[in-house]
């Protein structure tokens, strides 16, 4: 906290995200957890609830009994918080604003979301979160998606329990995403909007050597959503996902000579690509009710093969491109493994308490590297470490044997081997930011020999891995070059003036 006029900054509360005065000037609310995508345009919150003492003092959590959720908006006597918070177990038709009273620590569905999907509201994850930005006296100011634009809306809630009261009235209108409005009074508020790019950038480096050799380039057109890249081992192809054509479709790209080809092409929306190591085969998932599933396809050229009927996060080849690793989408937190030939799936690996993502081996297939996300009640939602696992004969080694080479709690995800396997390469929170960061390992055990140091910084609003929002952020690291998906945000502030 700062004074108004200028000072002394005061230190709070660490970590905590989305501070709010109470309108008695006495508290402060604010949440800790983790956010799925990026703040500018909503993440999907997964995170606890706390106040503090505006004169400071010690964070008090309210609402324990909450699903994991954030965004908490006070309501007009101070004595309650309007927040979003969705199921524990990920489902999007759970999630729903909750008021939460500070007195007795009693929680309630509003059953808002119900109402709204009724009335043709996209309430999904990431962009399509229905945001709550201010309570003044028996309205709610918020942003939600409607059909093909995000806007500003009200909507009348009843004191007490917050049902809602007749039809939500949409105050902006427009092709831009209308987001944060705060009230400065009851007919009058500011709020943002902004357009954003998706693109693919390539970070020219020396991967063994953990050093930038250039400047950071886009390598994509900038398609509304464009990502997922993933490069085959010696950097010249790289797979991913774009709608350049108004459609989730596969693409390669040939890096030498800029040459694109669209590799899966269906009625069905193709997304999560990834090549395989000698650059000759990529798989994907296909989500449509009549082609759903697990698909590869030759990098040539040719027809898909589905593989399994199933949904899910692929993470590696097998060297011998028989077999992949993946993470289901049906909340399964096991690592799993499928052999192409017979379309077997088995578990892979699994610890209690972890959910197991971006599995990727060593360049000798001797060792494995992956984000493993637990529950972290003293953060106030998951954090996400990173661990090397040993190969041996095949099978990874016991969880009393992983090596921890991220901090114990924080945001730890996408890791990458460098190409001699001595550097893993990976994107932190642990400077306030999503930033690209590397950590030096010994050559023989893989324990760490360094502190992390930072790759390249993303400390800005227009530019940043944050902006991705509610599409897959994914990185990849070849000799010479570093990939990943960026978000680009631009726009102004603007009033509105109602009735």
């Amino acid at each position: 906290m700062i004074p108004a006029i200028g000072g002394e900054p005061v230190l709070l509360a660490t970590n905590g995200l989305n501070p709010r005065f109470s309108p008695d000037g006495k508290w402060i609310a604010f949440w800790l957890g983790a956010m799925k995508g990026g703040p500018a345009l909503d993440a999907d919150p997964l995170g606890a609830i706390f106040v503090i003492p505006a004169a400071g003092g010690e964070p008090k959590r309210v609402g324990a009994s909450l699903p994991p959720g954030g965004y908490p908006v006070w309501s007009p006597d101070s004595k309650q918080l309007l927040v979003y918070a969705g199921a524990r177990t990920g489902a999007t038709t759970d999630a729903d604003w909750w008021v939460v009273s500070l007195e007795g620590d009693v929680v309630r569905k509003t059953g808002a979301f119900a109402s709204f999907r009724s009335a043709g509201f996209s309430l999904g994850l990431g962009s399509a979160l229905a945001r709550v930005s201010s309570w003044v006296d028996d309205t709610v100011t918020f942003s939600a998606q409607k059909g093909d634009s995000r806007g500003i809306w009200r909507v009348r809630l009843k004191a007490g329990n917050g049902a809602v009261l007749g039809q939500p009235e949409r105050l902006t209108l427009g092709t831009a995403q209308d987001i944060d409005p705060s009230s400065i009074s009851r007919n009058s508020l500011v709020f943002a909007s902004l357009s954003k790019g998706m693109a693919i950038w390539s970070l020219p480096v020396e991967a063994n050597k953990g050093k930038v050799t250039g400047e950071l380039q886009r390598i994509t057109s900038g398609a509304m959503l464009e990502g997922t890249p993933s490069l085959s081992a010696d950097g010249r192809m790289m797979a991913y996902g774009s709608t350049v054509t108004n459609h989730e479709d596969i693409w390669l790209k040939d890096l030498q000579t800029s040459k694109e080809t669209a590799v899966a092409k269906a009625p069905a929306a193709e997304w999560h690509p990834l090549i395989s190591r000698d650059g000759s085969m990529i798989a994907y998932t296909a989500l449509d009710p009549n082609l759903h599933g697990i698909f590869t396809v030759p990098a040539s050229g040719g027809k898909s093969k589905q593989v399994a009927p199933v949904s899910a996060w692929i993470f590696e080849w097998t060297p011998d491109n028989q077999h992949l690793l993946l993470h289901l989408k049906s909340g399964d937190p096991i690592l799993k493994s499928i052999d192409l030939r017979s379309g077997v799936m088995a578990d892979y690996l699994g610890v209690p308490g972890a959910s197991l993502f971006q599995s990727k081996f060593s360049p000798d297939f001797q060792w494995l590297v992956l984000a493993a996300v637990f529950s972290s009640p003293a953060a106030g939602g998951p954090d996400s470490r990173l661990f090397v696992v040993k190969i041996e004969n095949g099978s990874p080694a016991p969880r009393r044997d992983w090596i921890l080479v991220s901090d114990e709690h924080g945001w730890a995800d996408k890791p990458r081997w460098s190409p001699d396997g001595n550097t893993l390469y990976f994107v932190s929170d642990r400077d306030g930011f999503l930033c690209i960061w590397a950590q030096r390992l010994d050559p023989k055990t893989k324990h760490p020999v360094s502190n992390p140091f930072p790759i390249y910084h993303f400390h800005r609003s227009r530019l940043s891995a944050t902006n991705v929002g509610s599409a897959l952020l994914e990185m990849d690291v070849a000799r010479d070059k570093v990939v990943m998906n960026l978000g680009e945000l631009t726009g102004n502030i603007w009033n509105l003036t109602h009735q």
